[in-house]
């Protein structure tokens, strides 16, 4: 067993020394480790590191170096570093050298064992590599204000905060323009300057956008400004207005905005008979320092009287960025008429029975059209029997007057009332009569009222259940047509019948079954009814005297007091007008009479000249019972007013009158209200429509409105009366209810009868 064990042990340990030695000669002759080729990037300037790696047969370290006839040309190496674990690998660190040619570089590193023996060689191939360009540049370029003539300048910094070159191509637009090169290129880290100036050739705000780089669009400058012009010219109003020498004129003020001196140019339409002044000395041109202010005032003649409608002055000014013009709308309404009595009537000597004829002559000295009306008392007349009179511009119009004294204690009246520039003015009448002696001259009794009060054929008060009654005769001889009136914020106003006030469903019902007897009554009364006869026979009645036509009116329990002052009027056959037919009366509710009461006191003769009128071009109206809607169409002056306003315009109500000058109306106090609700514009027409909503009515009832339009600097206007008409209260309908009844029950009993005619 020794033996053997020997002889095993000596066996292996030949066979160890033999592997070694044939292992020792295998390495001797296998070739050197192969590196490998290697492809990387850097960027710019920038660094990388590179990975080196070899293939070799045996397991023994591999040793790495750089080719020293071969190293890279823009760039440097660092040391090689064999990484810790790897027999075959290593890393070496690439820096570029930053410059702006180089695209590649390249060098070769050899592989070796540590034992000795071959090397190999690899190549290492770098690509230099750029980022992408990114231009930085402000977003917005702000010139702010200047004056047209100005040119200023500002710089636009454009940088390449990005790799590679960034090419720049400026399009800069008008009014901006670009002083330095339009296109260009930037490197990396480059700056460049672009200088724009701003020249506008207009007054206004510009705002206009570029791309400087057309390879990043998202990057967009922003170029703004504004101009101004060189002189602001304004009016103080753009209305030429009468002064007290008879002229027109308007002041314009205009303002040298600029940094030098302007002289400024107004152009005056060559049709108008418009000048310019500064002071009194007539101009043309006007030279204005830098901030100052110059006034110059556009006048009209005072022999120019006539309106001049809207006319265009222009204002020119010649600066250093060329000629600036601008101009301002003017208008001249007509110099406001003035009526004057150029000739008083003189009748000279009136004989009785005779007629004789003299004028009044008014002349207007005004530049528009103006009416006056003449009011003559019988037995003066006016000749052509009218009493309203139009005075064109600068002329005159005669009224020829008639008189006829038809008694010999007849005279003329001492006056005559000519209303006439706003205000009533008594004109007087020269007249004489021939002389002539009355023994016992008799006073002419004074003139009676035809309706006497409390009298069977005169004016009455009753009391008819809970309702107060006015009645008087319908028909006197020479009058027609009566109707009561009532005085009322200093006017007097018809009186409308009252409506009754409403009994209610209930009380209607229980009415219904009362008068059911009497309708039974008159249902038997041909069959024959000797009460009814006798009543109709009986002389009871027959001997009392039978009244004569009368009408009669419902009193408001709020008009039914002693406070209220009354008045009949009717309309003379002999005159055609509508005159007061009875005294002033007040109501006595508890004694049922009339008790005479004295005159209203007279409103001011001034206060009955009607305002400007409103010319009303359209109405409607939609009534309800408590509210009416209504929608007026009025003209406007565009030129004064071009934005007309809801404000402008209230509606409100009225109540007709008659005055020795007329019809008249005034404005009342009422508990409805008037709103102006929305305004419509016409399109291309001066046209505007008023929409207003009245609330508060009573039912059944006719009220007067008119529309009044005022503006602080315009005089207030009015349009004609408007009626609203209310629909009346709504009624029960008893009587088609009792015919439905009727008709149904006559119905039920003619098919009872069919039915039980059926049975048998």
């Amino acid at each position: 067993m020794s033996v053997t064990r020997k002889f095993f042990r000596s066996a292996a340990v030949a066979a160890l020394v033999a592997c070694a030695a044939t292992h020792r000669a295998d390495a001797e002759l296998a070739p050197p480790p192969q590196g490998r080729d290697v492809t990387v990037e850097v960027m710019r300037g920038g660094r990388v590191t590179i990975p080196l790696e070899a293939f070799s047969r045996t397991m023994s370290p591999v040793t790495f170096g750089i080719d020293p006839e071969r190293r890279p040309r823009h760039g440097r190496l660092g040391e090689i570093r064999t990484l810790k674990g790897k027999l075959n690998k290593a890393t070496v660190v690439y820096t570029h050298g930053d410059d702006e040619q180089s695209m590649s570089d390249e060098f070769y590193f050899t592989s070796r064992k540590n034992s000795g023996g071959g090397a190999s060689r690899a190549k290492v191939t770098i690509f230099v590599v750029d980022p992408p360009p990114v231009l930085a540049a402000r977003a917005v370029l702000d010139f702010g204000e200047i004056v047209m003539g100005e040119s200023p300048i500002l710089t636009l910094p454009l940088a390449n905060v990005g790799g590679g070159r960034l090419g720049i191509e400026l399009r800069i637009p008008e009014p901006f323009r670009l002083e330095t090169a339009a296109a260009f290129q930037l490197g990396r880290g480059k700056q460049a300057d672009a200088a724009i100036s701003f020249a506008p050739t207009k007054p206004g705000d510009y705002l206009s956008q570029f791309q400087p780089a057309p390879s990043d669009p998202g990057i967009k400058v922003t170029l703004r400004g504004r101009a101004i012009a060189p002189i602001e010219v304004s009016a103080v109003d753009n209305v030429l207005k009468p002064s007290a020498d008879g002229s027109r004129s308007a002041e314009v003020n205009l303002l040298n905005r600029s940094a030098y001196p302007v002289e400024a140019e107004i152009a005056l339409p060559a049709d108008i008979p418009v000048r310019s002044f500064i002071s009194t000395s007539a101009i043309e041109r006007i030279e204005i320092e830098p901030g100052q202010t110059a006034t110059a005032t556009l006048r009209i003649s005072p022999e120019q009287k006539g309106p001049l409608e809207n006319f265009s002055v222009e204002f020119r000014t010649l600066s250093t960025a060329g000629e600036y013009s601008t101009s301002l709308e003017f208008s001249a309404p007509a110099v406001p008429p003035r009526l004057e009595i150029a000739e008083t009537p003189d009748f000279g000597v009136l004989k009785e029975g005779r007629t004789a004829k003299s004028r009044l002559v008014v002349k207007n000295s005004g530049g528009a059209a103006a009416d006056f009306r003449v009011k003559a008392q019988p037995p003066l007349r006016i000749a052509d029997k009218q009493e309203t009179f139009t005075v064109p511009p600068g002329g005159s119009v005669p009224v020829e007057l008639t008189a006829r004294l038809t008694t010999t204690n007849e005279v003329l009246p001492p006056n005559i009332v000519v209303a006439l520039n706003g205000s009533l003015t008594n004109v007087p009448v020269r007249f004489s009569v021939p002389p002539f002696e009355s023994p016992t001259p008799t006073p002419a009794p004074p003139t009676a009222h035809p309706w006497i009060l409390n009298s069977e054929e005169g004016v009455q008060l009753a009391l008819e259940g809970q309702q107060l009654m006015l009645r008087w005769v319908v028909e006197k001889p020479g009058w027609k047509d009566p109707a009561a009136e009532i005085y009322r914020g200093n006017a007097w106003q018809r009186y409308e019948a009252a409506p009754p006030p409403d009994p209610g469903f209930w009380s209607k019902l229980v009415e219904w079954f009362r008068s059911i007897p009497g309708k039974i009554r008159r249902v038997l009364a041909p069959l024959g009814d000797d009460r009814t006869d006798i009543e109709k026979l009986g002389g009871a009645s027959s001997d009392r005297a039978t009244p004569g036509p009368k009408t009669q009116i419902a009193i408001a329990p709020q008009d039914a007091s002693d406070r209220a002052l009354w008045r009949l009027t009717a309309v003379s056959e002999s005159s055609g007008t509508r005159e007061q037919a009875s005294e002033y009366f007040h109501l006595d509710p508890a004694a049922k009479k009339l008790i005479p009461a004295e005159a209203p006191p007279q409103p001011s003769l001034t206060n009955a000249v009607r305002l400007p009128e409103l010319q009303l071009r359209g109405a409607r109206a939609k009534s309800e019972r408590r509210k009416a809607h209504l929608a007026l169409v009025v003209p406007y002056d565009t030129a004064t007013n071009p934005e007309p306003q809801i404000s402008d315009y209230e509606l409100e109500q009225v109540a007709l009158r008659y005055s020795p000058s007329g019809m008249q109306s005034e404005t009342v106090k009422t508990d409805a209200t008037a709103k102006t609700v929305e305004l419509v514009r016409a399109a291309d027409t001066n046209l505007v429509e008023v929409r207003a909503v009245i609330d508060g009515l009573a039912p059944g009832t006719r009220t007067f409105w008119r529309l009044k339009r005022t503006r602080a600097s315009e005089e207030p206007q009015l349009t004609g009366e408007i009626s609203v008409v209310t629909a009346p209260p709504l009624s029960f309908p008893w009587r088609w209810l009792f015919i439905g009844g009727a008709s149904l029950a006559l119905a039920v009993i003619f098919y009872l009868r069919h039915m039980r005619n059926r049975a048998y």
